[in-house]
């Protein structure tokens, strides 16, 4: 169950219960946003608003004379500008209430739903970042299992060159096909040199030169003719923001709770009463935009499947 910051408009309220048995499912589904900066607050703002998001400065050594001073640097630091463009809800009826406390019920599982949903609005946002890239990459034959490594070492010297540090948590999230690939190279079968049971028994490539790589349902396919973009990054690499909207007003037949889930991402959840559908609503939201924070720590490797 994800841990939650939370503050509400009443006294321990349906809407802030169900979030609460909810939100889990966010964390489980997320790949990219789970792995990238995030900037969030439960302080409320409306979309459109833009998010000023640190990023720091270069540091540089120098060479101490004995005897001598040091060299006080003055750090300038710059910021991302991030507009929270998106805003992202799913609203869901319920007809008997009561009923919907029951165990068994079937609402908590379309809540789980709605924010799975909101989930891959978000993992698209991320996904859409890949033009602003600071290299891209041809997988050699389009993606093929018995070149497959060369192409992960290809990305991981990129971002080497780019002087990411080398201990760097780096991570690749690829389509499915590649990923298929990646699960018939030699070095993942052979028992000769596989270095665990995960692909044979799990379906789960694990890490190739120091990417943990998650199959990416979401990876953008553009071009002509088209092509997968493979996002290969670290975490500061992008920036996710986001921010609850303003609570509703007390006296106004609605309720809500603003949430932060374990993995920094806000929500708003709302209950109300819908007098045209005669049944409770209960609605899931949330306002965020994404921007590239350091594109050194960014590629992408493109392939055909």
């Amino acid at each position: 169950m994800a841990e939650l910051t939370s503050t509400n408009n009443a006294v321990w309220i349906p809407a802030e219960i169900i979030a609460n048995q909810t939100l889990g499912a966010l964390g489980a589904y997320l790949n990219l946003g789970r792995t990238v900066t995030k900037d969030s607050d439960i302080t409320t703002v409306q979309q459109g608003t833009v998010i000023s998001v640190p990023k720091r400065g270069a540091v540089t050594s120098n060479s101490l004379a004995e005897g001598g001073s040091v060299n006080i640097q003055s750090i300038t630091g710059t910021d991302v500008q991030v507009t929270l463009n998106k805003h992202q809800e799913v609203t869901i009826s319920e007809l008997d209430y009561t009923r919907s406390l029951q165990p068994g019920s079937v609402l908590p599982g379309y809540m789980e739903d709605a924010v799975i949903a909101l989930a891959e609005d978000i993992e698209s946002a991320l996904a859409g970042l890949w033009a602003s890239a600071a290299f891209n990459n041809d997988a050699a034959s389009g993606g093929v299992a018995a070149t497959i490594m060369q192409d992960f070492i290809g990305m991981q010297k990129g971002l080497f060159d780019r002087k990411v540090p080398v201990l760097a948590k780096r991570y690749a999230y690829v389509s499915t096909g590649l990923h298929a690939v990646a699960q018939a190279a030699t070095a993942f079968i052979d028992p000769k040199l596989i270095p665990n049971n995960n692909v044979l028994t799990e379906g789960a490539v694990g890490r190739i030169s120091g990417f943990d790589v998650f199959a990416g349902q979401l990876t953008v396919k553009s071009g002509s003719p088209g092509v997968h973009r493979n996002l290969f990054y670290t975490r500061n690499a992008m920036v996710l923001a986001t921010r609850p909207q303003p609570l509703p007003d007390a006296g106004l037949g609605a309720v809500g709770s603003n949430v932060i889930d374990a993995n920094g991402i806000a929500l708003q959840v709302v209950k109300s009463y819908n007098p045209t559908k005669l049944a409770n609503q209960f609605t899931v939201h949330v306002v965020f935009g994404a921007a590239v924070l350091d594109d050194r720590q960014f590629g992408v490797l493109d392939s055909t499947v």
